[in-house]
């Protein structure tokens, strides 16, 4: 018996879809949305934003990722409906905001005050800083 040789891109799309589907079945039973009035601990270290778009919309999911790099918990989560989501541009620039807001509201500041670059959310006056991480499912 011989074996085939295998593309490099096949590993890697195997290996993304495999790592993505890791991800997103361990995620709801280990990682709940906080309850109403929960007060959860400031963003820090990294970050792990899940976008699924769908028919239906789009849903962003935002995790606190802990030192192994394993989510902690759900930091917040949002939905917004088919007639909102304009293109995928439209609904990654939407995400962004949604992570910047989540961070802002976990350190008491509003958003306006907050600086994105590239995928470090930062707050000049008080020094603090995460970076975020995050994917696209298309449902």
């Amino acid at each position: 018996m011989s074996l085939e040789p295998v593309s490099r891109r096949t590993v890697v799309t195997s290996g993304a879809v495999l790592s993505g589907l890791a991800l997103a079945a361990g995620w709801p039973r280990a990682h709940a949305a906080p309850a109403t009035g929960e007060v959860l601990p400031p963003a820090s270290g990294l970050l792990a934003l899940w976008t699924q778009i769908a028919d239906g919309g789009a849903v962003f999911r935002l995790a606190q990722l802990d030192p192994t790099s394993h989510p902690a918990y759900e930091l917040a989560n949002a939905a917004i409906s088919a007639d909102q989501v304009v293109s995928v541009a439209e609904v990654h620039a939407r995400a962004r905001s949604f992570v910047i807001a989540a961070v802002a509201r976990s350190w008491g500041v509003p958003p306006g005050v907050c600086c994105c670059s590239g995928s470090t959310i930062s707050h000049p006056e008080s020094g603090r800083s995460v970076c975020y991480i995050g994917w696209t499912d298309f449902v």
